[in-house]
């Protein structure tokens, strides 16, 4: 039998539990699965779906909940939060605040801190959206596996199964005997899920034992007192797989998945036909469950086959049977499909369908369905946006990758084809991101006037201007749709200006113009593939007229024009071989006549044309060595013709810092003036995973959302309009 991993979604309480927390049902008898990676999850006024890394809330952020800044709630799913979300590998939301893990195992919170919820230790506490945008806990004693959100308290498992939590302890939740703190706490051991009330928290063991303590009013410990605990107490009676709490109430799924109940149960959340609390577990209430969501008064399961049953309080049509009548016991949803997943919050419930589909019911008094509708008792469908998993930009056009289907979008100049729609000069620009009619596509790469797009199968493909063989099919001709390069099993991709590179498991190939010896050989160009080099580049970027990749081994080599020391060995003049600074690299970004890259220990550097600062150390002239900008270190770079942008490793998250030119806002500072040093962070950015320059204009792909800054004469912000922004704005989830 697998491992159960259960949802929590209460009054302002969901996550999703368990070691690992990467699937969402226990894998019960016919149970089903949900889409891979994904999560649902639901607090106190407003709901979250994680898909991958990226997440998309919606509903109250009145006290920073969805993690955006400057608006007090939201009516449809937008990408957030602002950092952490780009990496985000679970989420978990509370009454008014989320925390998330990251894939390195930090955990980070946003929202409301009144009683410390968010972990931060010594920063002041505040019921206030001054936290709108996550920051890391402070204090836990290794990396996260699971995380809980309760009302006004947090909850962490760690690797090695430990139990700690903070926040709110006025009923004794956090499970020690200390007041508030806004610092993790160690509670337990050998604890395999956790789940977190209005104000007491339960756990499960590794042993399948069954722990609560804080508030007991209604007997929500299920130690058959009314008495609150400050320390963990047994629940006697039950042996479970799974965990959720409600408001006031408790429940689990026992080992013959069965859903029984304990706590409070005046509007019928305990599901047994009944109004009467229970201060021990009950009798099981329903069979073959797969997955529990308790709200703040109601209760919902997933069954073996993917139907969804509800019971309780129903006032706002929370149990989405269509009325507003509360249900002592079990009645079906009227949710059509396969159910892959649930949650509950204070007074709606969400679900995800098979195909991917998420619909929402309840209350909808600050946007929680995500529909922009008032509150309906059956199921209306979110319109969710799709994560962008890729991005390219070229001197004035880009290109996003997006969705599990990976269809490619273009945008911006069109007079050589290369958003690859066919138009061309017939329409020469667009301001409105076009499907261009490939899928699939997990990375790209944008060069002055082509675009190249990589396939999961390995599989290469190329539009645009083709007029030095760049598209890499073997001709010279203008290719204003994509045609398939002469390249397989392609594991990186790089564009520049008249050329591609690629690199496979066999070697690195470049193809196309050859003017400055990039194709490391001298002589004319070529329009098919040659080898520059018997490393299979894992990493490879292209500038102007040169190129640079980086081994298995961390070694950096460039080749091509030097004419500003864009090699970075010392000297000037063509090079061939590759050659390059000395050195262990991560990342390299090629500008147009200038390289940035990080080191293995996070340290940027940066070396070529540096007269309009786009090196970044004060300094208005080239470098024909690296230098060290002040940017310390460095979790993603970017580089545009004459400038440079970094995502900061900043509280193991960071923001992005841009620097150089600015001539057309494209350092994305909010003004003109050129800028030799990064010192100003970028607004309204998180950490970007992706950052990509053109001419004159930026782009950062931040948790699933592109936002773009800077020149816009040809559409390449694709915003719609051809006004230029000195500031970064998003485009719209609708269009591309």
């Amino acid at each position: 039998m697998k491992a159960l991993v259960a949802t929590l979604l209460l009054s302002g309480c969901s996550l999703y539990f368990g070691p690992g927390g990467g699937g969402n049902d226990p894998g019960g008898p016919g149970s089903g699965s949900a889409a891979a990676g994904s999560q649902l999850v639901a607090g106190g006024h407003f709901t979250c779906l994680r898909r991958g890394t990226a997440i998309s809330c919606w509903g109250a952020n009145n006290l920073g909940q969805l993690g955006r800044m400057q608006q007090p709630y939201a009516q449809s799913p937008g990408l957030s939060p602002q950092t952490a979300m780009a990496s985000g590998r679970m989420v978990a939301a509370g009454a008014d605040h989320a925390c998330a893990i990251g894939t390195d195992g930090a955990v980070s919170c946003w929202g409301s801190n009144a009683a410390g919820q968010l972990g931060r230790g010594t920063e002041p506490l505040s019921l206030n959206h001054n936290y709108d945008a996550p920051g890391l806990v402070t204090g836990l004693d290794g990396q996260a596996i699971a995380i809980a959100a309760g009302a006004s308290h947090s909850c962490a498992i760690l690797a090695n199964h430990a139990l700690w939590c903070w926040g709110n302890n006025t009923s004794g939740q956090l499970g020690v005997d200390a007041a508030t703190s806004p610092t993790p706490r160690h509670v337990l051991d050998a604890v395999e899920a956790v789940a977190l009330g209005r104000a007491h928290t339960c756990a499960l063991g590794t042993d399948r034992r069954v722990w609560c303590w804080g508030a007991n009013t209604y007997g929500q410990l299920g130690d058959g007192s009314d008495v609150s605990r400050a320390r963990p107490v047994p629940v006697p009676g039950i042996s479970a797989i799974a965990l959720v709490a409600g408001d006031d109430h408790t429940c689990a799924v026992d080992a013959a998945w069965g859903a029984t109940c304990w706590g409070r149960n005046a509007n019928g959340e305990l599901g047994d036909a009944t109004t009467v609390d229970h201060h021990v577990p009950g009798r099981p209430v329903v069979g073959d469950v797969v997955q529990l969501a308790a709200g703040g008064h109601h209760t919902c399961a997933r069954r073996v086959g993917g139907a969804l049953v509800c019971w309780g309080e129903n006032a706002e049509g929370a149990l989405g049977d269509g009325t507003p009548v509360d249900r002592a016991s079990p009645v079906a949803v009227l949710f059509t499909g396969v159910a892959t997943d649930v949650a509950a919050g204070g007074a709606h419930t969400c679900a995800s369908r098979s195909d991917g589909v998420v619909a929402c019911w309840g209350r909808s008094s600050v946007g929680e369905l995500g529909d922009g509708t008032s509150a309906p008792r059956t199921p209306v469908a979110v319109p969710l946006p799709a994560a962008t998993v890729a991005l390219a930009v070229g001197d004035r056009h880009a290109c996003a990758s997006v969705g599990r289907e990976g269809k490619v979008y273009c945008w911006g100049d069109d007079h050589r084809g290369q958003l690859g729609t066919g138009a061309g000069a017939r329409v020469p620009t667009r301001a409105d991101p076009a499907e261009i009619g490939l899928a699939g596509v997990v990375e790209l790469a944008a060069g002055a006037d082509h675009t190249c797009a990589r396939q999961s199968d390995g599989s290469l493909w190329c539009w645009g201007n083709n007029s030095d063989g760049e598209v890499g099919d073997g001709t010279l001709m203008p290719r204003p749709t994509p045609v398939r390069a002469a390249l397989t099993g392609v594991t990186a991709i790089a564009a520049g200006v008249g050329f591609t590179c690629a690199t496979n498991a066999s070697a690195t190939y470049c193809f196309g113009n050859n003017d400055h010896g990039q194709l490391a050989r001298a002589g004319a160009g070529s329009p098919a593939p040659v080898a520059v080099s018997q490393a299979p580049y894992a990493a490879i970027s292209a500038g102007d007229g040169f190129a640079c990749g980086i081994d298995s081994a961390g070694k950096l080599s460039c080749w091509g024009e030097n004419s500003h020391g864009q090699i970075g060995n010392g000297g000037v003049g063509a090079i061939s071989p590759p050659d390059g600074p000395a050195g262990a690299f991560s990342q390299v970004a090629a500008g147009g006549q200038h390289v940035c890259a990080v080191d293995t220990k996070g340290v940027v550097w940066c070396w070529g044309a540096g007269v309009l600062g786009q090196l970044g150390n004060f300094v208005l002239a080239d470098s024909h060595a690296p230098v060290n900008p002040t940017v310390s270190s460095a979790i993603h770079l970017g580089a545009g013709r004459t400038h440079s942008c970094a995502t900061s490793a900043l509280n193991g998250y960071g923001w992005v810092e841009c620097f150089g030119d600015n001539a057309d806002g494209e350092a994305g500072v909010g003004g003109w003036n050129r800028i030799e040093v990064p010192m100003v962070t970028v607004p309204g950015l998180g950490a970007a995973s992706i950052l990509d320059g053109g001419a004159t204009f930026h782009c950062a792909l931040t948790a699933g959302a592109v936002s773009c800054w800077g020149d816009n004469a040809r559409g390449q912000l694709g915003i719609g309009t051809y006004s230029r922004s000195m500031t970064p704005i998003a485009i719209s989830r609708t269009k591309i």
